[in-house]
């Protein structure tokens, strides 16, 4: 509690502040994904089930079903990983914190990440109360972050794998075979509609989110440079911890941006100086339904490509 009042007068070490404002930034950005979840539900639910139901319709053929399941599959041990990795990060830091306070003999008292504690901790059951509490916020954040990476990843996993097989259509079949047209269309509308709900989430995240590894890499490098040993492990699990909930949404829009360009490419290889006027007609319309930015874009403002985690 000092040390944040110390910080928030102007008072205080530079490292102390970062420690204090990343997990700011954290909660900042992780609880309006949480808040969307909860009041969106109804419409993530049935944005899930449309998916489903154009799942269920093109794995009738073994192949189609081969390329489905083998992406569900990865997309859950991805997920499994990350939640693993989430979950058990609090409890490492505060394995962590009660070896080095151990060694110390209790002389400086903190907690895995430094947020406002609003009663005096002096006392042994005020302090152990405090940490219970810090842990548990810690834990409710990782909790947030485990189910919005678990959305993301089984919405990009399941896109992703029904746009490959409709460039295998392409391929295979031909662009007369008009399936492929009419579960294009219904794709692109899930996608604006995915995009429709998490889009200001993901715009403030992806502006903001790069900021929070940096605090902490500054810490890590500071620790390596004054060879403070103790607090490496620690620096690297919070490291980390901030970076893969940021590049699991890059990673997840530029799976589905690199399909659609894929699907697009395959449209204009294709024979369509052999066909008819209409097939023609509904492959260009498909062409440009593929070049229009807003079909994996948030809010115009953020395009999921190659350069994109570079430029931010």
């Amino acid at each position: 509690m000092k040390l944040v009042l110390e910080i928030t007068s102007g008072n205080g070490r530079l490292i102390d502040r970062i420690e204090v404002l990343t997990p700011i930034t954290a909660y900042v950005l992780t609880f309006p994904k949480m808040y969307v979840l909860c009041t969106r539900a109804k419409d993530i639910r049935q944005l899930f089930n449309r998916l489903e139901d154009i799942r269920n319709k093109i794995s009738q053929d073994a192949d189609n079903r081969t390329i489905l399941l083998n992406a569900e599959k990865l997309g859950k041990k991805l997920v499994i990983y990350f939640a693993a990795y989430e979950l058990i990060a609090p409890i490492l830091l505060l394995i962590f914190k009660t070896i080095h306070e151990y060694f110390t003999d209790f002389e400086t008292r903190r907690f895995v990440i430094q947020i406002c504690i609003p009663w005096n901790t002096d006392e042994i059951w005020a302090y152990l109360v405090a940490n219970v509490f810090v842990n548990v916020m810690a834990f409710t954040c990782c909790m947030a972050l485990v189910m919005f990476a678990g959305v993301e990843l089984s919405f990009t996993f399941q896109t992703s794998a029904c746009l490959k097989i409709l460039q295998s259509y392409f391929e295979n079949r031909g662009p007369a075979d008009q399936v492929v047209y009419q579960y294009h269309d219904r794709l692109i509308q899930i996608i604006n509609d995915y995009n429709n709900i998490f889009s200001e989430t993901m715009f403030v995240e992806t502006l903001f989110a790069p900021l929070m590894p940096c605090g902490y890499s500054m810490t890590l490098i500071r620790s390596l440079r004054k060879k403070h040993f103790n607090e490496l492990a620690p620096g690297i699990v919070k490291v980390f911890g901030c970076m893969f909930p940021f590049i699991i949404t890059l990673s997840c829009g530029q799976e589905v941006n690199t399909q659609v360009e894929r699907l697009h490419e395959s449209s204009y290889t294709s024979n369509w100086y052999e066909e008819t006027p209409k097939v023609r007609r509904d492959l260009l319309m498909l062409m440009i339904r593929t070049t229009k930015p807003t079909t994996v874009n948030y809010r115009l403002f953020i395009k999921f490509n190659r350069e994109c985690l570079a430029s931010v």
